[in-house]
């Protein structure tokens, strides 16, 4: 006898009255309920739980009980007791949007396999981000998922009913289903009117039409597998109403109608790596007067001259040609560091040919404390990590005395 799950019978009933019939103390530490009827969806089939309440006590998560098949709902307190009569409350936007997306997820496959052949490994269904659908690894080009988007929307348009029921294993040997089932015993199917045989447990739209629209985000390499990521229903026109809020900005900044974005968008591109790459002619000009800014704060141990500075967002790759312009002078030791971004650490040391200093080992071991990583050889070495700014600041203010523990501030002639 199959479980008495009323979600099967329907999916839309999200309020019920019922009874506790067991309570459970899990072994996380929180309570669980079971109850003597539910409507309440469990995970399973790659379809996420539903949310709700018993009795006005939050449903933080429900799962079915592989011994027994029974559905345990657990709660944010343990307030219930065995026997208690409880009236449920189901969210319905979250059943609703799961319902969409496990309908599109199932005529998305039908399409995959019609046009292309491919099999449906595996499916995650989500009705607040994208959900996905795994197949053998193939690389589907621009033009193949268009062609599955409009195969699925026409029959989206049409409206096809879309039922379950159970079947004995015997009949469902005879149906067309898409893939084998993976219960043994009476099958539950899924149904898109001569389009689609599933064998699935899960929630679904009553016709495609109440998919409203599927779109297609992308496709990506994932273990040998290819992942695809779409959005159905309310999803699908939240992430539209989000794009065409974000182009209609986009074209009042730019001064450009939508049919023209691009274009702008491509000109203003241009125009920004021109006036980098001047902008980069231009610090390049200046390296000798900010080596000579620098050279003024130097720090002298003995006949050696450290210069140290921070800079914020500058490139790190300006920082070799400034630290060789100050190894030009005599005695110099130049560490020169950089930060940008969320901690993004750069750091270059160098010397002049005179000083008695291997650049490479020095800037392995200071950077250590650091958690950051360099190296290099006698002369010239480069590191970075993630570090923040107060982070590098602090770790300069003890490189003199790292310095002078490396030699007694001697050269070599």
């Amino acid at each position: 006898m199959r479980p008495q799950y009323g979600y099967f019978a329907d999916p839309f009933l999200l309020e019920f009255d019922s009874r506790v019939t067991q309570m459970l103390s899990l072994p996380d530490g929180r309570v669980g309920a079971i109850l003597e009827r539910t409507w309440f969806y469990p995970t399973g089939g790659g379809q996420a739980h539903d949310l709700g309440t018993l009795n006005g006590i939050p449903v933080l998560d429900v799962y079915r009980q592989e011994a027994t098949g029974e559905v345990v709902h657990v709660l944010a307190s343990g307030k219930l007791a065995s026997d208690e009569p409880v009236h449920a409350w189901i969210d319905g936007d979250r059943r609703l949007r799961h319902m969409q997306h496990h309908t599109a997820q199932h005529l998305l496959s039908a399409c995959l396999q019609r046009l292309f052949g491919l099999e449906t490994l595996s499916a995650h269904i989500s009705g607040y981000s994208p959900s996905t659908i795994d197949f053998p690894d193939r690389s589907l080009g621009e033009d193949e998922l268009a062609q599955v988007e409009r195969l699925a929307h026409e029959v989206i348009f049409q409206n096809r009913p879309v039922t379950t029921y159970f079947v004995p294993a015997a009949e469902a040997a005879r149906l067309p289903l898409r893939r084998p089932p993976k219960v043994s015993g009476e099958v539950r199917v899924v149904e898109i009117k001569d389009w689609d045989y599933s064998a699935c447990g899960g929630t679904h739209c009553l016709s495609t039409g109440m998919i409203g629209v599927v779109k297609i985000l992308k496709t990506e390499r994932r273990n040998q597998k290819t992942r695809l990521h779409f959005v159905a229903g309310w999803q699908a026109l939240e992430r539209f109403q989000e794009l065409h809020a974000i182009v209609g900005a986009l074209g009042t900044a730019l001064s450009a109608g939508k049919h023209d974005l691009l274009a702008a968008v491509q000109r203003q591109s241009k125009a920004l790596r021109d006036a980098q790459k001047e902008l980069q002619t231009l610090r390049l000009e200046r390296v000798p007067i900010d080596a000579q800014h620098l050279l003024v704060d130097a720090i002298s141990l003995g006949d050696v001259r450290l210069v140290t500075a921070l800079f914020v967002d500058r490139p790190a790759g300006e920082l070799p040609a400034l630290a060789k312009e100050l190894t030009k002078t005599r005695g110099v030791v130049a560490l020169l560091s950089t930060v940008s971004g969320e901690a993004k650490f750069s750091v270059v040391l160098t010397r002049h040919e005179a000083v008695a200093l291997h650049a490479g080992e020095c800037l392995r071991r200071w950077l250590t404390p650091l958690g950051a990583r360099g190296g290099g050889d006698e002369m010239f070495a480069r590191g970075g990590g993630a570090v923040t700014e107060e982070q590098v600041r602090n770790w300069l203010e003890n490189i003199p005395a790292r310095l002078e523990e490396v030699f007694d501030a001697t050269y070599n002639d």
